[in-house]
């Protein structure tokens, strides 16, 4: 008797599931304009890129920005990414300037800055946060690269180690072998 119940109650339950719509579109990332940060936190990251692009666009370009979180240690608020495609610091190969912050005591701390493709979030931690990765890639049409790994000290992010990164003719990553940056 049971059985007979059950069966048509999974037929009811997939039939429900096959009328779900798809979700049309991937969630766009905020501009630092629209992002949900505490209004002291959005000022202090404004003012770090204005001095980083200078006072006539700088304003500007900080807010349109793009933000995302990444959980970059165990426990605590995630850091606050920021992007910056719209800058004329922009290579051919795109190569933008981004930024991570953390939010200590409803400031924004700059923990690291570069330009290039970034951050990547690498497995391994020191001092409770994980390395991160920049990518400068030198040209679209040859696949080659630059990326140097850095680890945060306790206040910051400093470089660890570099490697040149290719893609052979079978389309598999190479890299070299990691040394100090130079």
């Amino acid at each position: 008797m049971r059985a007979r119940t059950f069966v048509p109650l999974l037929l009811f339950a997939g039939v429900g599931l096959t009328a779900q719509t798809p979700p049309t579109a991937p969630a766009q990332t905020p501009s630092l304009r629209d992002a949900r940060l505490p209004p002291k936190v959005r000022s202090d990251i404004v003012a770090e890129i204005v001095e980083d692009e200078g006072a006539a666009d700088g304003r500007e370009i900080a807010l349109n920005s793009s933000v995302s979180f990444l959980k970059l240690s165990r426990r605590g608020s995630p850091a606050i990414a920021v992007e910056n495609d719209t800058s004329p610091q922009c290579g051919a190969h795109g190569n933008c300037p981004f930024y991570l912050f953390l939010n200590v005591n409803g400031r924004a701390v700059l923990i690291f800055q570069a330009v290039g493709y970034g951050p990547g979030v690498e497995p391994a931690i020191h001092h409770g946060m994980h390395d991160i990765s920049s990518t400068d890639v030198f040209s679209t049409a040859i696949p080659d690269a630059f990326v140097e790994v850095d680890r945060f000290d306790g206040k910051s992010y400093t470089p660890a180690y570099c490697y040149h990164q290719t893609i052979d003719e079978n389309g598999k990553d190479k890299e070299s072998p990691h040394r100090p940056c130079r």
